[in-house]
């Protein structure tokens, strides 16, 4: 987040990218860096210039935001998931509850993550600037329908009829 309200959507040279990674306690190049990391890296590194990517980019692959290792590794970076949440709302909506109820994200952290992309907190001068227009509509529309899109899909049908009621089932 911090990068895109500092950068926007700008490329940058290595060397200013690696003096701001390193002022963050973020790791740009390595097998846990941002560049490195798979599937789809956050950050496109090429011929020394380090690129933010977005959804569009991110979000197709099936494997973006879903633990290979079961509930004993470690968590899922919430961007990862909130991007292949954005992508699968806007090209495949029926999809998104199975992802969901797969990813298992703290929902609370992602709306704040969500919310904090699409602004006003990263407004800066022009909205427009800070993330790409896709980006944005797409978070809009996310946090507008929040519950619908999130809270109606991690749930199957029969423990949101529990909800309804007020009631859970204490044995299985």
């Amino acid at each position: 987040m911090l990068w895109r309200y500092t950068y926007k959507n700008a490329e940058l040279d290595a060397g200013e990218a690696i003096v701001f990674a390193n002022g963050t306690h973020v790791e740009l190049d390595g097998p846990q860096g941002l560049s490195g990391r798979r599937p789809e890296p956050l950050v496109e590194k090429k011929k020394g210039k380090y690129r933010l990517r977005d959804y569009t980019e991110r979000g197709e692959d099936d494997k973006l935001g879903v633990s290979g290792s079961g509930t004993g590794g470690p968590p899922v970076p919430l961007i990862d998931v909130l991007h292949r949440t954005l992508w699968l709302m806007e090209r495949r909506p029926t999809q998104l509850g199975k992802f969901l109820r797969e990813a298992e994200p703290n929902r609370e952290q992602m709306r704040l993550v969500a919310q904090a992309l699409a602004g006003p907190a990263l407004k800066g001068s022009e909205l427009a600037d800070v993330s790409p227009s896709a980006e944005l509509a797409a978070l809009g529309k996310l946090l507008a329908n929040w519950k619908s899109v999130i809270e109606d899909n991690i749930f199957t049908a029969e423990e949101q009829a529990d909800r309804k009621r007020g009631q859970k089932r204490m044995f299985e």
